[in-house]
């Protein structure tokens, strides 16, 4: 497909292709179409004039305090069609809460091509894949993804524009929200690109009015908006309510060398439009799944983690992901909620437990009267039981072991550590033998595994 472009006009090519694939562009505040304003905006379409359309769109958008749609998108530079429900509301603090839930498939007829950009021969063995789910959403604080295929909440929190993109692409679902109709300044184009007026064509029963963007430059970045470069994009807003009812986007070979030939393409199409009131309701925030564990991403401090991350480099990794059972274990020295220092080297001779949570972890809290169970049955003996606080989102960890009367050790603030023990998901526990080494670990909650976890006790304060 890419023959005969040099290294330069490639690499802008798939740089491009790439942003198309995130669903790269600005996100902010959208808006509900109204109908008295439909006739003078149809008008507008109608003379030819691209901009008074993209205008239209763009009051539109800013307009809307909430939509919902049937997304399917059409995807030949990945090889993937997906479909999914999709929500926005938009946020008491500004931007917008965004649902969506869908699944992604491999589309056997986008056949691999050879060296040539020919199409390979097709097989009779090939069946299509089996379709993959995804469940992301995002509160206005925190991206949550639920992945059925290894039990796993994926969380993180998202302060900027930038990140809600980035993390909805990390779960396969950038493309679930066309970004730009979301943006602070709504189909916002760069100087370098141009809008055309193509006429009109049927989305879904929908009449659209048809503008075409186009670039011959680099790929840019700003505040309120990301250019075309070097692409092709293709939107279809409806001539009546002046919504995005579908988007094409391409790399053409118009932007590199003065062809016309479009290169790389997706085709995103929104139907089962609702707006405002009617919008369908959406659970911004769902709950965690019974047998799921939590997984943090991008937790934890930078300079804190490079700081420890050589000694975990160090110690062999087990299985699990988790720092291998027989390995020492990283020392630490934290600090409890009085301030007061606890060294992990300074326990030698006794067994130590380590229960790494956070308060807003479900499984953790489940997890929390089974360790509190075992301070109290060995309580006296040469055994440490800590919880430690790591991965926080604001809450007060103290005040809810205080609450709930547990009395192990906590430990707060423990995100270095976390990092140390490579603590991917939580609840993570450890077992710390008497000569510093680590004699159990394991993720996620599973009340059978504290049996498991008192026989290596059990078996270690026996020794002499």
């Amino acid at each position: 497909m890419l023959k005969g472009l040099n290294m330069k006009k490639t690499s802008r090519l798939m740089t491009v292709a790439a942003m198309f694939a995130a669903g790269s562009f600005v996100f902010a505040a959208v808006a509900a179409p109204k109908a008295a304003e439909a006739p003078a905006q149809k008008q507008a379409g109608e003379k030819g004039d691209a901009t008074a359309v993209l205008e239209n769109a763009r009051k539109a958008m800013k307009d809307l305090k909430a939509i919902s749609y049937t997304i399917k998108m059409s995807g030949a530079m990945n090889n993937v069609d997906s479909t999914g429900e999709v929500t926005l509301v938009k946020a008491d603090a500004g931007g917008w809460k965004v649902s969506a839930k869908g699944e992604n498939h491999a589309n056997p007829s986008h056949a691999k091509k050879d060296k040539d950009g020919e199409k390979a021969p097709a097989t009779k063995t090939t069946e299509p894949a089996k379709a993959v789910p995804f469940e992301v959403t995002y509160d206005g604080a925190t991206g949550h993804s639920i992945v059925e295929a290894n039990k796993t909440v994926f969380e993180t929190s998202i302060k900027e524009e930038v990140g809600l993109r980035n993390f909805f692409a990390s779960q396969k679902a950038g493309w679930v929200v066309p970004w730009e109709m979301a943006a602070a300044n709504p189909f916002a184009i760069s100087a370098n690109s141009g809008a055309t007026l193509e006429g009109q064509v049927d989305v879904g029963g929908v009449n659209c009015n048809v503008v075409k963007i186009s670039s011959k430059t680099p790929v840019t970045k700003g505040k309120e908006l990301m250019a075309h470069g070097g692409a092709i994009t293709t939107y279809y807003f409806g001539a009546q309510d002046n919504v995005l009812r579908r988007v094409d986007r391409a790399i053409g070979g118009e932007a590199e060398s003065g062809r016309s030939g479009e290169m790389v393409q997706s085709s995103v199409i929104l139907t089962n439009m609702k707006f405002d009131s009617s919008a369908v309701a959406a659970n911004f925030a769902p709950g965690v799944p019974d047998g799921y564990i939590v997984k943090p991403v991008g937790g934890g401090k930078k300079d804190e983690a490079k700081k420890d991350s050589g000694k975990a480099e160090k110690t062999e990794a087990g299985a699990n992901g988790l720092l291998a059972v027989g390995s020492m274990a990283p020392d630490w020295t934290l600090k409890t909620p009085t301030g007061e220092s606890v060294t992990l080297s300074s326990l030698k001779g006794q067994v130590v437990v380590m229960d790494f949570w956070a308060t807003w972890c479900p499984p953790c809290k489940k997890a929390m009267p089974m360790v509190q169970k075992l301070h109290e049955k060995y309580a006296g003996k040469d055994v440490k039981v800590f919880g430690l606080s790591t991965f926080e989102k604001g809450g007060d960890p103290a005040k809810y072991m205080a609450d709930n009367k547990y009395t192990y050790g906590l430990i707060v603030k423990a995100d270095s550590a976390a990092t140390a023990y490579k603590v991917s998901g939580i609840p993570t526990f450890y077992v710390i033998g008497k000569d510093g080494k680590i004699l159990f670990n394991s993720v996620g909650f599973d009340e059978g595994e504290f049996k498991n976890i008192e026989k290596v006790i059990n078996k270690e304060i026996g020794k002499n």
